[in-house]
């Protein structure tokens, strides 16, 4: 223990500071050097009073503790103690730095007070490199010494590991992650594990989580677990001794569904946990991590997987990948680290020695405790209900409002795209927005859109209104032959659309295009007239028909420079043949779900697209151009014309969408794909735009 009282070169005005570094808690430990710096300021700025370096066996027990007494600064409110650890010792000598892990500089800001004593405490675990061969890699702090990773794969041959059986596949063995958590303390002497949640966080979905405190297959039936979009397709968690009762372990296998990965966007697995050979304090938070200790914790961080397939491999502790050794703490009292301010919990105990599992209650949406899944106090998340302005989110389900920015809940406006607060329609009805058009089944139009003719189209006529709703997509009719249906209209899917968007009316034309090169926002088409008779850019008589040669990249560059952006797949097809809004009732949707935006007819009154049956010069014709076509939501030639890129990838190419002037009646067929690699062009492929509501 370090303490100090007052030397003679203290201000006359000044107090002391008694400093007490506790044993470090590292077997085998025979001294250590620090450098104790004091300055007159809060976190270390103003100036220094004084500095030493010191060594444990001149002023402690031989064992890291130390006492040393210094004089402070009390003409300013606050001074600041910094501690750094020069070297360890053990009886081999000089402990090399590369075998633990130093938590310094740690500090500590004191209030001096004048002629008087301030006791500051430094209590550390210091992790070390283990010495044993127990584990493949292990880490050592107090008399504990535990290994961690995670693999996705097998060490003998690399490939994917598969471990548990998924039942989306015939039961067979498919692809698993496992993260896995061992601890071995002193023979003879108890060891406790604590973890907290496994969650998998991903871009495009809320969290998914498993209990790590069950025993075998998991469940997500009860909170805090949850498997949105059945992200795994199994779960199981592995817990137990091995024979020592001071050798512990906790496996957590998460079983990936690759179906689901393109929904969920990027995503990564987070945990952590820890060990000691005490029990720590339980309290309705959970387990707390010693109170004004420096203490060791391993955390998960590792990526799994993206919009395609696995990137998890096989990740050691402190192998720089995502499994990590860290530092944690947080204040006992007045005196603060400079770390963590709160107390640091973790959820689930596991006692080896009698083999117990306690679990800490993961609170509920009324216990004014940020808890749970929530992203505010007692709201948001899958758990509790939506939150109000001001609170934190992370998907707009976690407001009320339906709008999320910056991870924080938005309060509805009355231009923000969305029917929220107490609107009747979007953006309009209600105390504080302008009255709603009722537009039929669409609904009230959003504020700048007229209805016309059921549709809602804005004021310039450039854009129509998609609502919020759900539609069937792929292959919704038999097709035994596949003239209609291949893979690429496959699986056939009911999609749910929270929020509207927002379509190009018409597809881009020449003049429009034009007008983005003269901006020299866009480049030129790989083609135009000068070049192939077959290019619109640069045609004089072709200002209205759809600009050709544009490539994937040229598109997206283009709905940028609108504010738009390319229409997702999902969009492009329920644009196109309508939503379940317009079925005679919900059993019914996919089987009046419609071919073409028209309806399931084929087209040869030729007033409906312009395709090859019907094109009679087989070239592009002026956008609009037929009246018959048109889509439920009043989206024209969304079927032949010109084929319109989506940000829809396939493999290394993206799709384009409704066929063109060259295509027959079954390839115009608005569940039809065709693809193109993202860098080239060709006569039959141009531009529509999606835009989402603010």
């Amino acid at each position: 223990m370090l303490s100090s009282g007052c030397v003679s070169d203290a201000p006359a005005d000044g107090g002391s500071i008694a400093v007490a570094i506790a044993p470090l808690d590292l077997p085998g430990l025979t001294n250590a050097t620090y450098t104790l710096t004091v300055t007159n300021g809060a976190a270390g700025t103003g100036e220094v009073v004084w500095q030493r370096t010191l060594d444990a066996d001149q002023y402690g027990d031989g064992a890291g503790s130390l006492a040393f007494v210094g004089p402070c600064d009390a003409g300013t409110a606050l001074n600041s103690v910094a501690l750094e650890i020069d070297a360890l010792y053990d009886a081999n000598g000089l402990i090399p730095a590369t075998t633990y892990r130093d938590p310094s500089p740690i500090s500590r800001d004191v209030a001096c007070v004048a002629n008087g004593d301030v006791q500051v405490t430094f209590d550390m675990t210091i992790v070390r490199d283990a010495r044993q061969g127990f584990f493949d890699v292990a880490v050592e702090f107090e008399d504990v010494f535990c290994s961690a990773k995670l693999d996705c794969v097998r060490r003998d041959t690399g490939g994917d590991l598969e471990l548990l059986h998924n039942p989306l596949a015939g039961g067979r063995r498919d692809l698993t992650a496992v993260l896995a958590f061992a601890c071995t303390g002193a023979p003879g002497g108890p060891t406790f594990l604590y973890m907290d949640d496994v969650v998998v966080t991903c871009t495009t979905q809320q969290d998914v989580t498993v209990d790590a405190g069950g025993l075998g297959n998991a469940s997500f039936a009860e909170p805090p677990a949850a498997n949105p979009g059945d992200y795994l397709f199994a779960a199981a968690v592995y817990r137990g001794n091995e024979g020592l009762a001071s050798k512990a372990y906790w496996e957590v296998a998460l079983g990936l569904n690759d179906a689901a990965f393109a929904s969920a966007g990027v995503c990564t697995l987070r945990a952590r946990g820890t060990a000691a050979s005490a029990a720590f304090v339980e309290t309705v938070d959970g387990f707390a991590l010693p109170a004004g200790a420096v203490y060791p914790v391993i955390e998960w961080d590792v990526p799994l997987t993206n919009t395609t397939s696995r990137v998890c491999t096989s990740h050691e502790i402190d192998g720089g990948d995502g499994v990590a050794t860290v530092y944690r703490g947080y204040p006992a009292a007045i005196n603060q680290f400079t770390w963590a301010s709160e107390p640091i919990y973790l959820r689930h105990e596991f006692n080896a020695t009698s083999g117990e599992v306690t679990s800490t209650s993961v609170g509920d949406c009324e216990d004014g405790r940020l808890n749970q899944d929530e992203t505010g106090v007692d709201c948001g998340g899958a758990t509790c209900g939506a939150c109000g302005a001001g609170a934190g989110c992370l998907v707009a389900a976690d407001c009320a409002s339906g709008l999320c920015v910056g991870e924080v809940c938005q309060a509805p406006s009355c231009g923000d795209g969305l029917q929220n607060g107490d609107e009747t329609g979007v953006d309009c009805g209600g105390s504080a927005c302008a009255s709603c058009f009722d537009c039929g089944v669409i609904g009230p139009c959003p504020a700048g859109f007229a209805c016309s003719g059921g549709t809602c189209v804005d004021t310039t006529g450039g854009e129509v209104w998609v609502p919020a709703g759900t539609a069937w997509l792929g292959c919704t009719f038999p097709d035994p032959t596949y003239t209609w249906c291949s893979g690429y209209e496959l699986p056939v899917q009911l999609r749910t659309y929270p929020t509207g968007y927002f379509v190009d009316r018409r597809e881009v034309r020449v003049v429009d295009y034009a007008a983005c090169v003269a901006a020299n926002a866009c480049t030129l088409p790989g083609y135009t007239s000068s070049g192939s008779s077959s290019a619109t850019y640069g045609h004089a008589s072709k200002q209205n028909h759809p600009v050709n040669y544009v490539d994937w990249y040229q598109a997206a560059a283009y709905c940028a420079w609108k504010g738009r952006r390319l229409c997702t797949g999902y969009e492009w097809e329920r644009a196109a043949r309508g939503g379940c809004e317009f079925a005679s009732s919900a059993a019914n949707c996919k089987a009046e779900t419609r071919r073409y935006p028209w309806g399931s007819s084929s087209p040869y009154q030729c007033n409906q697209c312009n395709f090859s049956e019907c094109s009679g010069a087989y070239e592009t014709r002026d956008v609009g151009s037929f009246s018959g076509g048109s889509s439920l939501y009043g989206a024209q030639d969304m079927a032949g014309n010109i084929a319109e890129w989506a940000n829809e990838p396939f493999n290394a190419n993206y799709i384009q969408r409704g066929g063109h002037f060259g295509s027959n009646s079954v390839n115009v067929a608005s569940l039809r794909r065709s693809n193109q690699a993202p860098d080239s062009t060709s006569k039959y492929a141009g531009i529509r735009c999606c835009r989402s509501p603010q």
